[in-house]
């Protein structure tokens, strides 16, 4: 959840400039160096596996891909899916879509989805409302807004009419 506040500030700058892209690639630090490169590998660790994910994002009916995907149903950091109904509601999404999470929050998803759901006023809110300090903290211990948020953008794609998915793992 670390790095969600500096993806909303990130975003609003975008909307600022009138920036538009096709795809969003987040990523971002980890502390684990392992972890760090399987997940950065799993988009972009060569060409072939680029372009693999680039083709797969042709398909009309993905939205998202990443390392690995996780339900969402609730069995996992359960502190923070009360968080998750308040950015449903916020996001005026039914309370019955689930999605799929990609752990480490490193992926690349179409910008339409974002673009239907995000806009500075809402952004700006959501951003306002992470604890101060929580988001640059030096010890990941806390469940709250921005570790839902991660979970939440499996939601606007699963929202969207769109799939999460895992990237090719034999390439």
């Amino acid at each position: 959840g670390m790095d969600i506040g500096g993806f909303i500030k990130s975003y609003i700058k975008m909307i600022d400039l009138k920036m538009d892209y096709k795809y969003i690639i987040k990523i971002h630090s980890k502390t684990n160096d392992n972890w760090r490169f399987a997940l950065l590998y799993s988009l972009l660790g060569n060409k072939k596996i680029t372009d693999n994910n680039f083709n797969l994002l042709k398909n009309d009916n993905i939205g998202m891909i990443g390392n690995q995907i996780i339900p969402l149903n609730g069995s996992i950091n359960k502190k923070s899916y009360r968080y998750i109904d308040v950015y449903m509601k916020r996001f005026k999404i039914p309370i019955s879509v689930e999605g799929h999470f990609i752990p480490g929050t490193i992926f690349i998803i179409k910008n339409e989805i974002l673009k239907k759901y995000f806009n500075k006023p809402i952004l700006e809110q959501c951003y306002k409302e992470f604890n101060k300090d929580y988001c640059g903290s030096k010890k990941n211990i806390r469940e709250g807004k921005p570790h839902a948020f991660e979970r939440f953008f499996g939601v606007l794609v699963e929202n969207y009419g769109k799939k999460t998915v895992k990237f090719d793992t034999n390439l």
